[in-house]
């Protein structure tokens, strides 16, 4: 399912944001190019909704914000490596450098729940973080993306 979600359009490397709200805003502009966005400032407002309630800094250098929301056509996610670290109020109180942004759908929460699933278990593996990291542009960090999801 997480293979199916990848696109190229919706993946950075070397993302710029001096702070947790301009880093979401970031990805949201990201999320909005797969075409699947259509209201963008909505879902914006439903991921920092659910920011103020926890932070999706889960620790080991990797943040998840997600929301299910009516303002995507389909489920989208949007992945991206931070330029330099940047303090999310995470779990463990450390600065983040994976991102991934899950939109889904208000009707879909399985495949929601499923798909944070899929990502959670992709990042325990600390090899696979540490490729992320290293990748110098979109295609190369989606090919680490494909292989390890494959």
């Amino acid at each position: 399912m997480l293979l199916d979600l990848l696109n190229k359009k919706t993946i950075a490397v070397s993302m710029k944001a001096a702070n947790k709200d301009e880093l979401l805003k970031n990805m949201m502009d990201l999320a909005s190019e797969s075409g699947n966005v259509t209201d963008r400032q909505k879902a914006l407002d439903e991921i920092m909704q659910r920011e103020r309630i926890m932070s999706t800094g889960i620790g080991h250098s990797i943040a998840l914000p997600h929301a299910k929301t009516e303002a995507v056509k389909e489920m989208t996610i949007a992945v991206a490596i931070t330029e330099s670290p940047v303090d999310f109020d995470s779990l463990d109180n450390k600065p983040i450098e994976i991102v991934f942004l899950l939109l889904g759908q208000v009707s879909n929460i399985t495949e929601h729940l499923k798909t944070i699933s899929e990502i959670s278990q992709l990042l325990n593996c600390e090899e696979t973080k540490g490729q992320m990291i290293k990748a110098k542009s979109s295609d190369e960090l989606l090919k680490v993306l494909q292989k390890k999801c494959a």
